[in-house]
C-alpha cells in the first residue's frame, strides 16, 4: 500500500500544479498553495488504496487519478466557499454585504418576505396572465 503511494507521488504533483496553474490560484486570494493540492491529493489517493483490485486489469494510477483530482477539487470548493463568506461578513473596501434569504419576513407592520419586497410593482399578476 505504501509503494503505491511511494511511486505515485510525483503525478500527484503534477496534477496539483496543473490545477493550481489552470484555475489561477496565484491569483484567487484564496490562500491555496501547490502543497495544500498535493496533501489533498495524498488524501484521495490513500483513500483509493483499499478500493483497488488489480485483478480487473485496470491500473492502479487509472483507478485513483480520479479520486486524486476530486480530493484536490473539493480542497479549492472549500476554500472558494470560506473566501465568499469572508467577503459576506467582512466585506470589501469596508463594504459588508448581508446573505438575505427571499423567503425571510422583513419587519414591520406589513410582514412582507423579501421576495414580495423587491418584486416589480407594475407587473401582471399571474392569476392576470392566464388565458382560460
Amino acid at each position: 500500500m505504501d509503494s503505491l503511494i511511494d511511486n505515485n507521488k510525483s503525478f500527484i504533483g503534477k496534477v496539483a500544479n496543473d490545477l493550481f496553474r489552470s484555475m489561477n490560484l496565484a491569483q484567487a486570494g484564496l490562500n491555496l498553495d501547490t502543497d495544500d493540492l498535493k496533501q489533498a491529493g495524498n488524501l484521495g489517493l490513500w483513500k483509493a488504496v483499499p478500493k483497488f483490485d488489480a485483478a480487473r486489469g485496470m491500473k492502479f494510477l487509472t483507478y485513483a487519478a480520479p479520486a486524486l483530482r476530486n480530493a484536490m477539487m473539493d480542497m479549492v470548493r472549500d476554500a472558494f466557499t470560506a473566501f465568499e463568506q469572508r467577503m459576506l461578513t467582512e466585506g470589501k473596501d469596508g463594504v459588508c454585504y448581508q446573505r438575505v434569504l427571499l423567503d425571510d419576513v422583513l419587519p414591520g407592520e406589513e410582514q412582507l418576505r423579501c421576495i414580495e419586497a423587491i418584486a416589480d410593482p407594475y407587473a401582471m399578476q399571474p392569476q392576470s396572465i392566464v388565458v382560460v
